[in-house]
Formats: structure tokens, C-alpha cells, sequence
């Protein structure tokens, strides 16, 4: 225990004089938005790592799940659903696992609060049937636990937006599914976004809204070092920087079909009117905003925290 206390002292310490020694010779680097860092010590590089595996793993487990998406039965329905439950019961006796079982158990919450408007309808068995044995899989087949909370969550997200969708005329599902925003874990936050009508000259602006781990991942491309709110310092001068982080996340939305990367195009009003959008997002993620004005990064930052309905505006500023 000694020799251990002794080498972190001396690495912690070893590790401040770093820093020190990098401040005072002036190699301290500083980013687009003004910002300093120390090359090798940030911590956004540290996650971006970790979610570019995520990425890569998920990959994996999409190509070999492909099979999973067919027809059921009531009865094969059934069984998954059974199987689910096991799951579930499992899971609870994990110590330590606290998260992963709140995020299944609203899972398993929902499909139980739907199920009388899911059994009787083809349609309805696959896809909700396609989404549980994702979550089987991805527990039983060696997947991380990462991976394994990105599943459900992408199973939640996506089987909400599926039903909303088939709700439209499905009154029966249109009163389950407002029945079951009753409960917090379902509900969302309501957004306007407002674009300085000045902008309204670039009829190609487009935005995104993505959770964190799709912000860090674009962040990355960009060559983001620190999370900084607001018009981007010298946006103009980073040409290829901005094609290259909007390409990475229009594919994360079209080709990938990443469920947290949403792009919006701007309808652009006339006169002076402001350019708004209004979103309703789930309260379960952390939203982020990205803006692209006449092909460049313009405007980056995370949304408020979820309560009344929150207004951004975002300022034009040659």
C-alpha cells in the first residue's frame, strides 16, 4: 500500500509539474473559441475515445441482429415479452446496477402499459417485438454494458416515435400513449429555437439537435477542446472543419439512423418575422444544439435543462 500511495503521489505530482511546465514555456495551445488547454489532458478527447468504440461496437451488434427483425405471433410475442421479464428480474439482483435497471424497467413499463393496443397488430408484434430481443441480445451475446444501455434507449426512443407515428389513426394508441405520458419517465420538453431573421439570407442554414454523445463525437471531428456556448469565434475560417463534422452528422442521422441526431431544415418566413422552430424533445437526454450558416459551424451549445418551455435565440453577428 505504501509503494501504491508513493508512485500516485508521484505521478500526481509529475502530472501538475506537466501542466506548470507547459503553461510557463508557452505550450499551451489555444482553440478556435479562445479557450486554453494541454495537449494530452482533456477530458472531452477521453470521451470522444470512448464513444467512437461505443460507435464501433454497436456496428458489430447491428450487423449481427439483423435476423431479429421478422414476424410474430401472439404466442412468440408472448414469450418474448416473458423473456423480458426474466431479464428484468435478473438484472435486479446484480448489486451495482441501479441504472441499467431503471432504464429496463421503463422499458419493460411501457411495452406492459401498451400491450393491449400492441398483441392485435402485426405490425405492432415486429416492431416492438424487434426491439425487446435487440435488448435480449445485446445482454446475453458479451456486449458491453454501454452498449447495453444504448439499446434500451434506443429502443425506447425509437418504439415512441413508431407508435406516435402509427397513432395518427389509431385512436385507441393515440389515448394509450397520452395515458402513458402521465408518467414523468415518458414526458418531454418543449423548445423554441429563434434564428436572427438576418440569417434568413442562406437558404441551405441547417441545424441539429443531438444528445451528448453525438455533440462530443461532432465536437471531435470539429476539433472541439472545450465545451463553449455561443457563436463560434473566426466561424468563418474553418471551412473544412464545418463540411467535415456535417457530413459525420447527416450520416448519424440518414445512413446510421441514430435516433439522438435529428437535422432541421428552416423553412424561411418573409418579411421580419423571426425564424423559429418548436421542438418537443424527451426529457431523458441532454439536448444540444449545433447551427451551420452559409457552410460553416456558426452556432454550438447545450439546450436548457428541461422545465417551462424554454426559449433560444440565436443572434446574428458578422
Amino acid at each position: 500500500m505504501k509503494r501504491t500511495g508513493l508512485f500516485l503521489c508521484t505521478f500526481l505530482l509529475g502530472h501538475t509539474l506537466f501542466a506548470q511546465e507547459a503553461a510557463s514555456n508557452n505550450k499551451m495551445i489555444m482553440n478556435y473559441n479562445g479557450h486554453w488547454y494541454v495537449p494530452g489532458d482533456n477530458s472531452l478527447d477521453k470521451e470522444a475515445l470512448h464513444y467512437q468504440q461505443l460507435i464501433k461496437e454497436k456496428s458489430a451488434f447491428d450487423t449481427l441482429a439483423r435476423g431479429l427483425d421478422k414476424y410474430l405471433g401472439r404466442d412468440q410475442y408472448n414469450e418474448v415479452s416473458n423473456n423480458l421479464d426474466k431479464l428484468l428480474k435478473s438484472e435486479s439482483m446484480m448489486p451495482g446496477n441501479t441504472a441499467l435497471i431503471a432504464l429496463l424497467q421503463q422499458y419493460v413499463d411501457m411495452t406492459k402499459a401498451l400491450r393491449n393496443n400492441i398483441v392485435g397488430k402485426d405490425d405492432y408484434r415486429r416492431q416492438m417485438g424487434l426491439a425487446s430481443a435487440r435488448i435480449l441480445k445485446a445482454r446475453s451475446g458479451g456486449w458491453s454494458d454501454d452498449l447495453y444501455a444504448y439499446i434500451i434507449n434506443e429502443s425506447i426512443a425509437n418504439s415512441l416515435a413508431y407508435l406516435k407515428e402509427q397513432a395518427r389513426l389509431d385512436n385507441s394508441l393515440m389515448m394509450a400513449l397520452l395515458q402513458l405520458k402521465k408518467d414523468e419517465r415518458y414526458q418531454n420538453c418543449d423548445y423554441n429555437i429563434i434564428v436572427d431573421n438576418r440569417m434568413l439570407d442562406d437558404p441551405d442554414m441547417e441545424m441539429f439537435i443531438c444528445d451528448r454523445m453525438e455533440y462530443i463525437l461532432g465536437a471531435d471531428i470539429y476539433r472541439y477542446r472545450e465545451s463553449t456556448p455561443g457563436i463560434i469565434k473566426n466561424y468563418n475560417k474553418r471551412k473544412k472543419e464545418s463540411a467535415d463534422m456535417m457530413g459525420w452528422l447527416l450520416q448519424r442521422a440518414t445512413q446510421d439512423k441514430a435516433p439522438f441526431v435529428m437535422p432541421i431544415s428552416f423553412s424561411h418566413n418573409t418579411g421580419d418575422k423571426l425564424n423559429e422552430e418548436n421542438l418537443s424533445l424527451s426529457k431523458n437526454q441532454e439536448w444540444y444544439v449545433f447551427l451551420f450558416y452559409k457552410g460553416f459551424l456558426y452556432y454550438s451549445d447545450a439546450l436548457p435543462k428541461c422545465g417551462d418551455k424554454a426559449t433560444v435565440t440565436i443572434l446574428y453577428k458578422p
